[in-house]
C-alpha cells in the first residue's frame, strides 16, 4: 500500500515539474521554432544569392547591353546621315568657290553663248596637251569655239561629241593664237611648245621693242580667238636673225583647273 502511494506521489510531482518547466519555457519553444526555420531558410538565402541574383544581374545587364547597342545603332546611323550632308556641302560650296570667278566673268561679259564645263581629263605629254570636258553638241557646243578662264585663254575645241568635247590648250604646239605684248605693242604668233610651263611668242619683228616681263594678250585677229585675253608673261628675250626669240610663261597652271568656260568668240559684248 505504501509502495504504490509513493509511486503516485512520484507521478504527481513529475507532472507538476512538467507543468512548470512548459510554463516557464513557453518562449524558449519559439526560439527553438525559429532556430529550426532558419536550417529551413538558409538553403533558400545561400541559393538566391549564389544563383538567382547573379542571373538576374546578367539578365539586366543583358537588357542594358541592348539598349546601349540600339543606342549606338542610332548614333552611328545619325554619324553617317551628318557625313553625307557634310561631304554634300563641302562640295557644293568647293563647286561654288571653283566656279564662281566664271559665273562673275559671264555676268560682266554678257555672252550669248556661255556653258560653264567640268574637265573630266587632261593630257599633257610631247605628243599634245588637251582636255576632254563635260560639254559637247547637246550644250551647244561646236568645233573652233574657245575655252576660258576667268580672263586667261585655255584653248579651242578641236573635235566635239554629244556629250563631251576635246579642247587642245594653248600650251599644245599645234595651237596658234595672234597676241601682242601689252607694253611695247609688238606683235606676234603665240604657239605651245607641249610644256606645261612655257609656250613661245614667235614672228616678232627684231625691229620691235620687247621687254621682259611684258604681259601677252591675244589680240582677236583671225576667226577664232577674241581679243583681249591673258596668254602669258615674256620669260626671256633674244634675237635672231629678223626675229627674236621669245619664251613665254603661262600666267596659270592650266592642268591644275577643274573647269573652263566655252564661249564663242562672237559672243562676247562689254557689259559697259
Amino acid at each position: 500500500m505504501s509502495s504504490q502511494s509513493n509511486n503516485k506521489h512520484l507521478i504527481f510531482v513529475c507532472v507538476i515539474s512538467l507543468g512548470l518547466i512548459a510554463y516557464h519555457q513557453q518562449f524558449i519553444s519559439f526560439s527553438w521554432l525559429n532556430t529550426f526555420a532558419s536550417y529551413l531558410t538558409y538553403p533558400v538565402l545561400a541559393f538566391q544569392k549564389s544563383v538567382i541574383e547573379p542571373w538576374h544581374a546578367r539578365a539586366t545587364n543583358n537588357q542594358s547591353v541592348s539598349e546601349l547597342e540600339a543606342k549606338l545603332d542610332h548614333l552611328k546611323n545619325q554619324y553617317q546621315h551628318m557625313c553625307a550632308e557634310n561631304i554634300s556641302l563641302r562640295v557644293s560650296q568647293k563647286y561654288q568657290n571653283d566656279i564662281y570667278e566664271l559665273i562673275d566673268f559671264k555676268q560682266r561679259y554678257n555672252p550669248t553663248f556661255g556653258v560653264i564645263a567640268q574637265v573630266l581629263t587632261k593630257h599633257a605629254a610631247d605628243d599634245a596637251h588637251y582636255f576632254l570636258v563635260a560639254a559637247g553638241s547637246q550644250k551647244g557646243v561646236k568645233q573652233d569655239m574657245v575655252a576660258i578662264y576667268k580672263s586667261f585663254l585655255v584653248g579651242k575645241v578641236t573635235e566635239v561629241y554629244p556629250w563631251y568635247s576635246k579642247v587642245s590648250l594653248i600650251t599644245d604646239e599645234r595651237c596658234k593664237i595672234a597676241a601682242y605684248c601689252e607694253k611695247t605693242n609688238a606683235c606676234g604668233i603665240h604657239e605651245g611648245c607641249n610644256g606645261s610651263r612655257a609656250t613661245a611668242l614667235k614672228f616678232v619683228s627684231h625691229l620691235d621693242t620687247v621687254e621682259p616681263d611684258e604681259l601677252v594678250v591675244s589680240s582677236g585677229k583671225g576667226l577664232v580667238f577674241p581679243q583681249g585675253f591673258a596668254l602669258g608673261r615674256i620669260k626671256t628675250v633674244t634675237q635672231e636673225e629678223l626675229f627674236h626669240v621669245i619664251e613665254v610663261e603661262p600666267l596659270i597652271d592650266l592642268l591644275a583647273l577643274d573647269y573652263c568656260m566655252i564661249i564663242d568668240k562672237g559672243t562676247i559684248e562689254a557689259a559697259g
